[in-house]
């Protein structure tokens, strides 16, 4: 969203405006830890321009990527014979987020069947 800055020039009002984005470092080709420099420059008029400009430098912040600690699964540690259970599975991540996971489930017996969402039958 544009955004307009007051100015000043020669004793008289005007405006500046500025435009703020977003930068994904892998799209604009930046490194992740390197320094990006924006430059100001003055507008003296619609057809004039200053020869001074400022850099403003922007450090690209680095940002690991966390890695999975953990997966807990809930649900029923026993199920009588005819009974059902539901089962889920939740991810823990080395920065202490938790996910919800969407896990392949299998059982190893005859007498029981597992299906996509985790229930046991």
């Amino acid at each position: 969203m544009p955004r307009t800055l007051p100015a000043t020039r020669g004793g008289g009002a005007s405006g500046i405006t500025s435009t703020s984005a977003a930068f994904d470092p892998g799209v604009q080709g930046m490194t992740r830890g390197g320094t990006v420099y924006f430059t100001l420059k003055t507008v003296l008029s619609t057809v004039e321009e200053s020869a001074l400009s400022t850099a403003f430098p922007w450090v690209v912040p680095v940002v690991a990527t966390p890695t999975l600690s953990s997966i807990a699964i809930s649900g029923a540690t026993s199920v009588n014979e005819g009974a059902t259970a539901a089962y889920t599975a939740t991810a823990t991540w080395s920065d202490n987020t938790t996910s919800a996971v969407t896990p392949t489930w299998s059982v190893t017996t005859a007498y029981a069947t597992i299906n996509s969402a985790g229930l046991l039958t």
